[in-house]
């Protein structure tokens, strides 16, 4: 299992994964080198693809075909930054550095919104100023964000990026054409009934060629 090699515990399973990624947790609050901040951050990752992959089980379960390959696409993601942090140099930074881009774009947006202005109070517009003024000071040239389709080639994970994660990018995640076919059949009379279930294996085939990518 890729997730584990942050946690140098070799192969186990992911029930021993999960308690390994706890006990990194803990030394959160102890004096950490930047080597054992990677590993935190590889062992948090983990347990968000953990906990993806539960929620995928769930909403299948229920017949929840569309969210359930949205979470499938997070399981993808987790798996591609995942192998990032373990295999490319620096990637940690690289992490960081999206995160600032994200602040500063959720900073920079209620004040440049006019709708936003009323509600905004000085000690507010000071403090996301101040935010902006330091990430300006880290990143002269902008803070980037992670090009996941770049990442997954350099990683060896360009497949299940293109048949998992671009796949539920179009039919799951996001609003397009083809969402709607996810969840509706077009029958005799141009009626439209609830597909359901009926699309289900089509989860599976996702998980299938993914974890035989991951695995090879």
């Amino acid at each position: 299992m890729r997730g584990s090699r942050f946690l140098g515990c070799g192969d186990i399973g992911p029930g021993d994964c999960i308690s390994a990624c706890l006990q990194a947790r803990l030394s959160h609050e102890c004096q950490q080198t930047a080597a054992d901040n990677r590993q935190l951050l590889g062992a948090l990752l983990f347990r968000r693809a953990i906990q993806s992959f539960q929620g995928t089980v769930m909403l299948c379960e229920r017949g929840m075909a569309s969210d359930a390959r949205t979470l499938a696409r997070s399981c993808v993601e987790s798996a591609i930054v995942l192998d990032g942090l373990a295999t490319l140099e620096g990637f940690e930074d690289r992490i960081a550095q999206a995160h600032d881009r994200h602040r500063r774009v959720v900073a920079n947006s209620p004040l440049a919104d006019p709708g936003a202005q009323p509600e905004i109070t000085d000690e507010l517009r000071r403090g996301l100023k101040k935010l902006l003024q330091e990430i300006a000071s880290r990143y002269p040239n902008r803070p980037r964000e992670i090009n996941l389709q770049e990442v997954a080639d350099k990683v060896g994970l360009l497949m299940i990026y293109n048949t998992v994660y671009r796949g539920t990018s179009g039919d799951a995640a996001h609003p397009t054409m083809d969402l709607p076919m996810r969840h509706f059949d077009q029958q005799a009379g141009n009626a439209a009934v609830w597909r359901g279930l009926s699309r289900l294996t089509d989860i599976a085939l996702d998980f299938q060629l993914g974890a035989q990518n991951v695995g090879n």
